[in-house]
């Protein structure tokens, strides 16, 4: 199975505007192996203890405790956020940008890469009989599609016909037809789109008919905010899944709310469990929990996979977590008493661990770029802006400069690189979240300077250009910076970051990434980059 051409439509968060209301190593399935052969690339086991491990092989830390049991979040990436699962045998995925991730046993999640074309936002991918199909809302007037014979491709480009909607599910009629369902529609009661035979277009429109959960008036929320539709069908009826209460705003906003009905379009009962999921204090671990999607296991055991972010800690995006459900003798499904999101949970039964997440470090040998890296958070293509040489990686300088960054590892961590920057060039390390939201340090000239925000600084070092090590501290909601000759002794630059507000809930930010950048004219070397978890 090819993966060359692979084109799968991203998905992001979607918020409305106030107007508008342990690794493992074992192997996986022969199919999937094949694939990853010819063209995906994916990440390689951990080496076994003992044995000498190559730094490049270090990755990031799983929610897995080794011991039968998990700890959440199962992912940490700075903005995995707005899930949609597929279970294909004992086999798990969800596309998340330019990656599809993979998982064997819902904690440890494996990112591979495929080449993808880039049109709209993923909200669901879905099994219609012997094909996939991926649906993606949030366009203007249309809702895009493509299809491929296995979750990772090759994917059909994207076709799009009418139809307009946010946060897009899949659902199968109890009369056997399909459907589309997503936000929108007047007044915000959903929409519901009966699909095509084939599933590439739309026959009928109509109001999906659910008005929410009333919050109640005491809450502190954002805003209603009827949002992240999903759904199953299960035992003659069709569930519904959404959020409500907003996605940022105060820590105890958003929540993971459960209705059903055995008509399509309604009339929909809300269930007496909701919310599913929500955080009732700022005092919690974990804030803004929110907007789950259910997933079965091939032994029987169900489960929600959502989104949130821990407590004081909104600089590092919304993460991934896991909670069993259970089925009661009526007919809904709630999280099982006595279970806490905070504390240790047994994992699934019968599943096998892949090597969990991103490789930490990179020298850069090409002939590519490892998966975990983007320009921008993928604002910026990547055409041009480097090229593999002797002993790393040439950045070309740009103005404005765009950072090469990776996705985020740990709670809180510190990097190391070393490049070459050369007389007349610019090169430093960067904390990133967007283009407004950054702290900096870098070398031109003679000059060592610090930026933030709303401010910066620098100082005279005696540089003509050559080698030097940048060091670079997320800790505790601050940034600070270092710089020196050998990667051992280190300068503090007179500026720390306070980049505890670089979040979503102000700025839009999807989390604080590591990365480096070359600026200006000419070419900057990194040798290498090296990221150490702190907590």
């Amino acid at each position: 199975m090819k993966c060359d051409d692979v084109r799968l439509l991203p998905r992001r968060s979607f918020l409305r505007s106030a107007a508008a209301g342990a690794l493992g190593a074992k192997p996986l399935m022969a199919g999937l192996a094949g694939a990853l052969a010819t063209g995906c690339a994916s990440m390689v086991a951990p080496t076994k203890s003992g044995s000498t491990i190559d730094p490049r092989d270090e990755r990031q830390p799983s929610g897995d405790l080794g011991n039968g049991f998990y700890k959440n979040p199962v992912v940490i990436t700075g903005n995995f956020a707005d899930l949609s699962v597929i279970r294909v045998g004992r086999d798990y995925y969800i596309p998340k940008g330019q990656l599809i991730w993979h998982s064997r046993d819902l904690v440890n999640w494996e990112p591979i890469r495929c080449r993808q074309k880039v049109l709209g936002i993923v909200d669901t991918i879905v099994q219609l009989g012997d094909e996939f199909r991926i649906y993606a809302g949030n366009l203007p007037g249309y809702i895009a599609a493509a299809r491929a014979k296995h979750p990772l491709g090759p994917w059909s480009d994207p076709i799009t016909f009418p139809g307009e909607s946010f946060d897009i599910s899949y659902m199968k009629g109890l009369d056997g037809k399909d459907y589309l369902i997503g936000g929108g529609g007047p007044p915000d009661c959903g929409v519901l789109f009966e699909l095509a035979p084939d599933g590439m277009s739309v026959v009928r429109e109509q109001k999906l008919g659910y008005m929410g959960w009333p919050i109640p008036e005491d809450w502190d929320v954002e805003g209603f905010f009827l949002e992240g539709w999903n759904t199953i069908t299960k035992g003659g009826y069709h569930y519904l899944l959404t959020a409500e209460g907003g996605t940022a705003g105060p820590p105890t906003s958003h929540m993971a709310l459960a209705a059903r009905s055995k008509n399509p379009n309604g009339p929909w009962e809300n269930s007496p469990y909701n919310p599913i999921v929500h955080t009732y204090s700022k005092d919690e671990p974990f804030w803004s929990q929110g907007q789950g999607v259910l997933v079965d296991t091939p032994e029987g055991e169900w489960y929600m996979m959502y989104h949130g972010y821990l407590k004081d800690q909104r600089y590092l995006g919304r993460n991934a977590f896991l909670l069993p459900v259970e089925w009661t003798s009526d007919g809904w499904f709630r999280v099982p008493k006595g279970i806490k999101s905070d504390q240790p949970i047994r994992k699934p039964k019968g599943g096998e661990a892949v090597p969990h997440g991103f490789k930490l470090n990179d020298d850069f040998p090409g002939p590519e770029l490892d998966i975990k890296w983007s320009f921008g958070g993928r604002e910026a293509s990547p055409e041009g802006r480097y090229r593999f040489v002797q002993g790393g990686l040439a950045l070309q300088g740009f103005t404005p400069w765009v950072p090469m960054i990776m996705p985020i590892t740990h709670r809180a961590y510190e990097f190391v690189t070393e490049m070459t920057v050369p007389a007349g060039a610019e090169g430093g390390a960067v904390i990133y979240a967007n283009a407004r939201l950054y702290t900096s340090v870098s070398v031109k000239g003679d000059t060592i300077s610090g930026h933030g925000m709303l401010g910066g600084a620098s100082e005279r070092k005696n540089f003509g250009g050559g080698r030097i090590f940048f060091r670079m501290v997320c800790q505790d909601g601050l940034g600070r910076l270092y710089y020196g000759p050998d990667g051992k002794q280190w300068k503090h630059l007179a500026m720390t970051s306070d980049i505890s507000h670089y979040d979503h809930t102000i700025y839009g930010g999807g989390g604080v990434h590591p990365g480096m950048f070359a600026a200006g004219s000419g070419e900057v070397i990194v040798h290498n980059f090296r990221v150490k978890g702190l907590a």
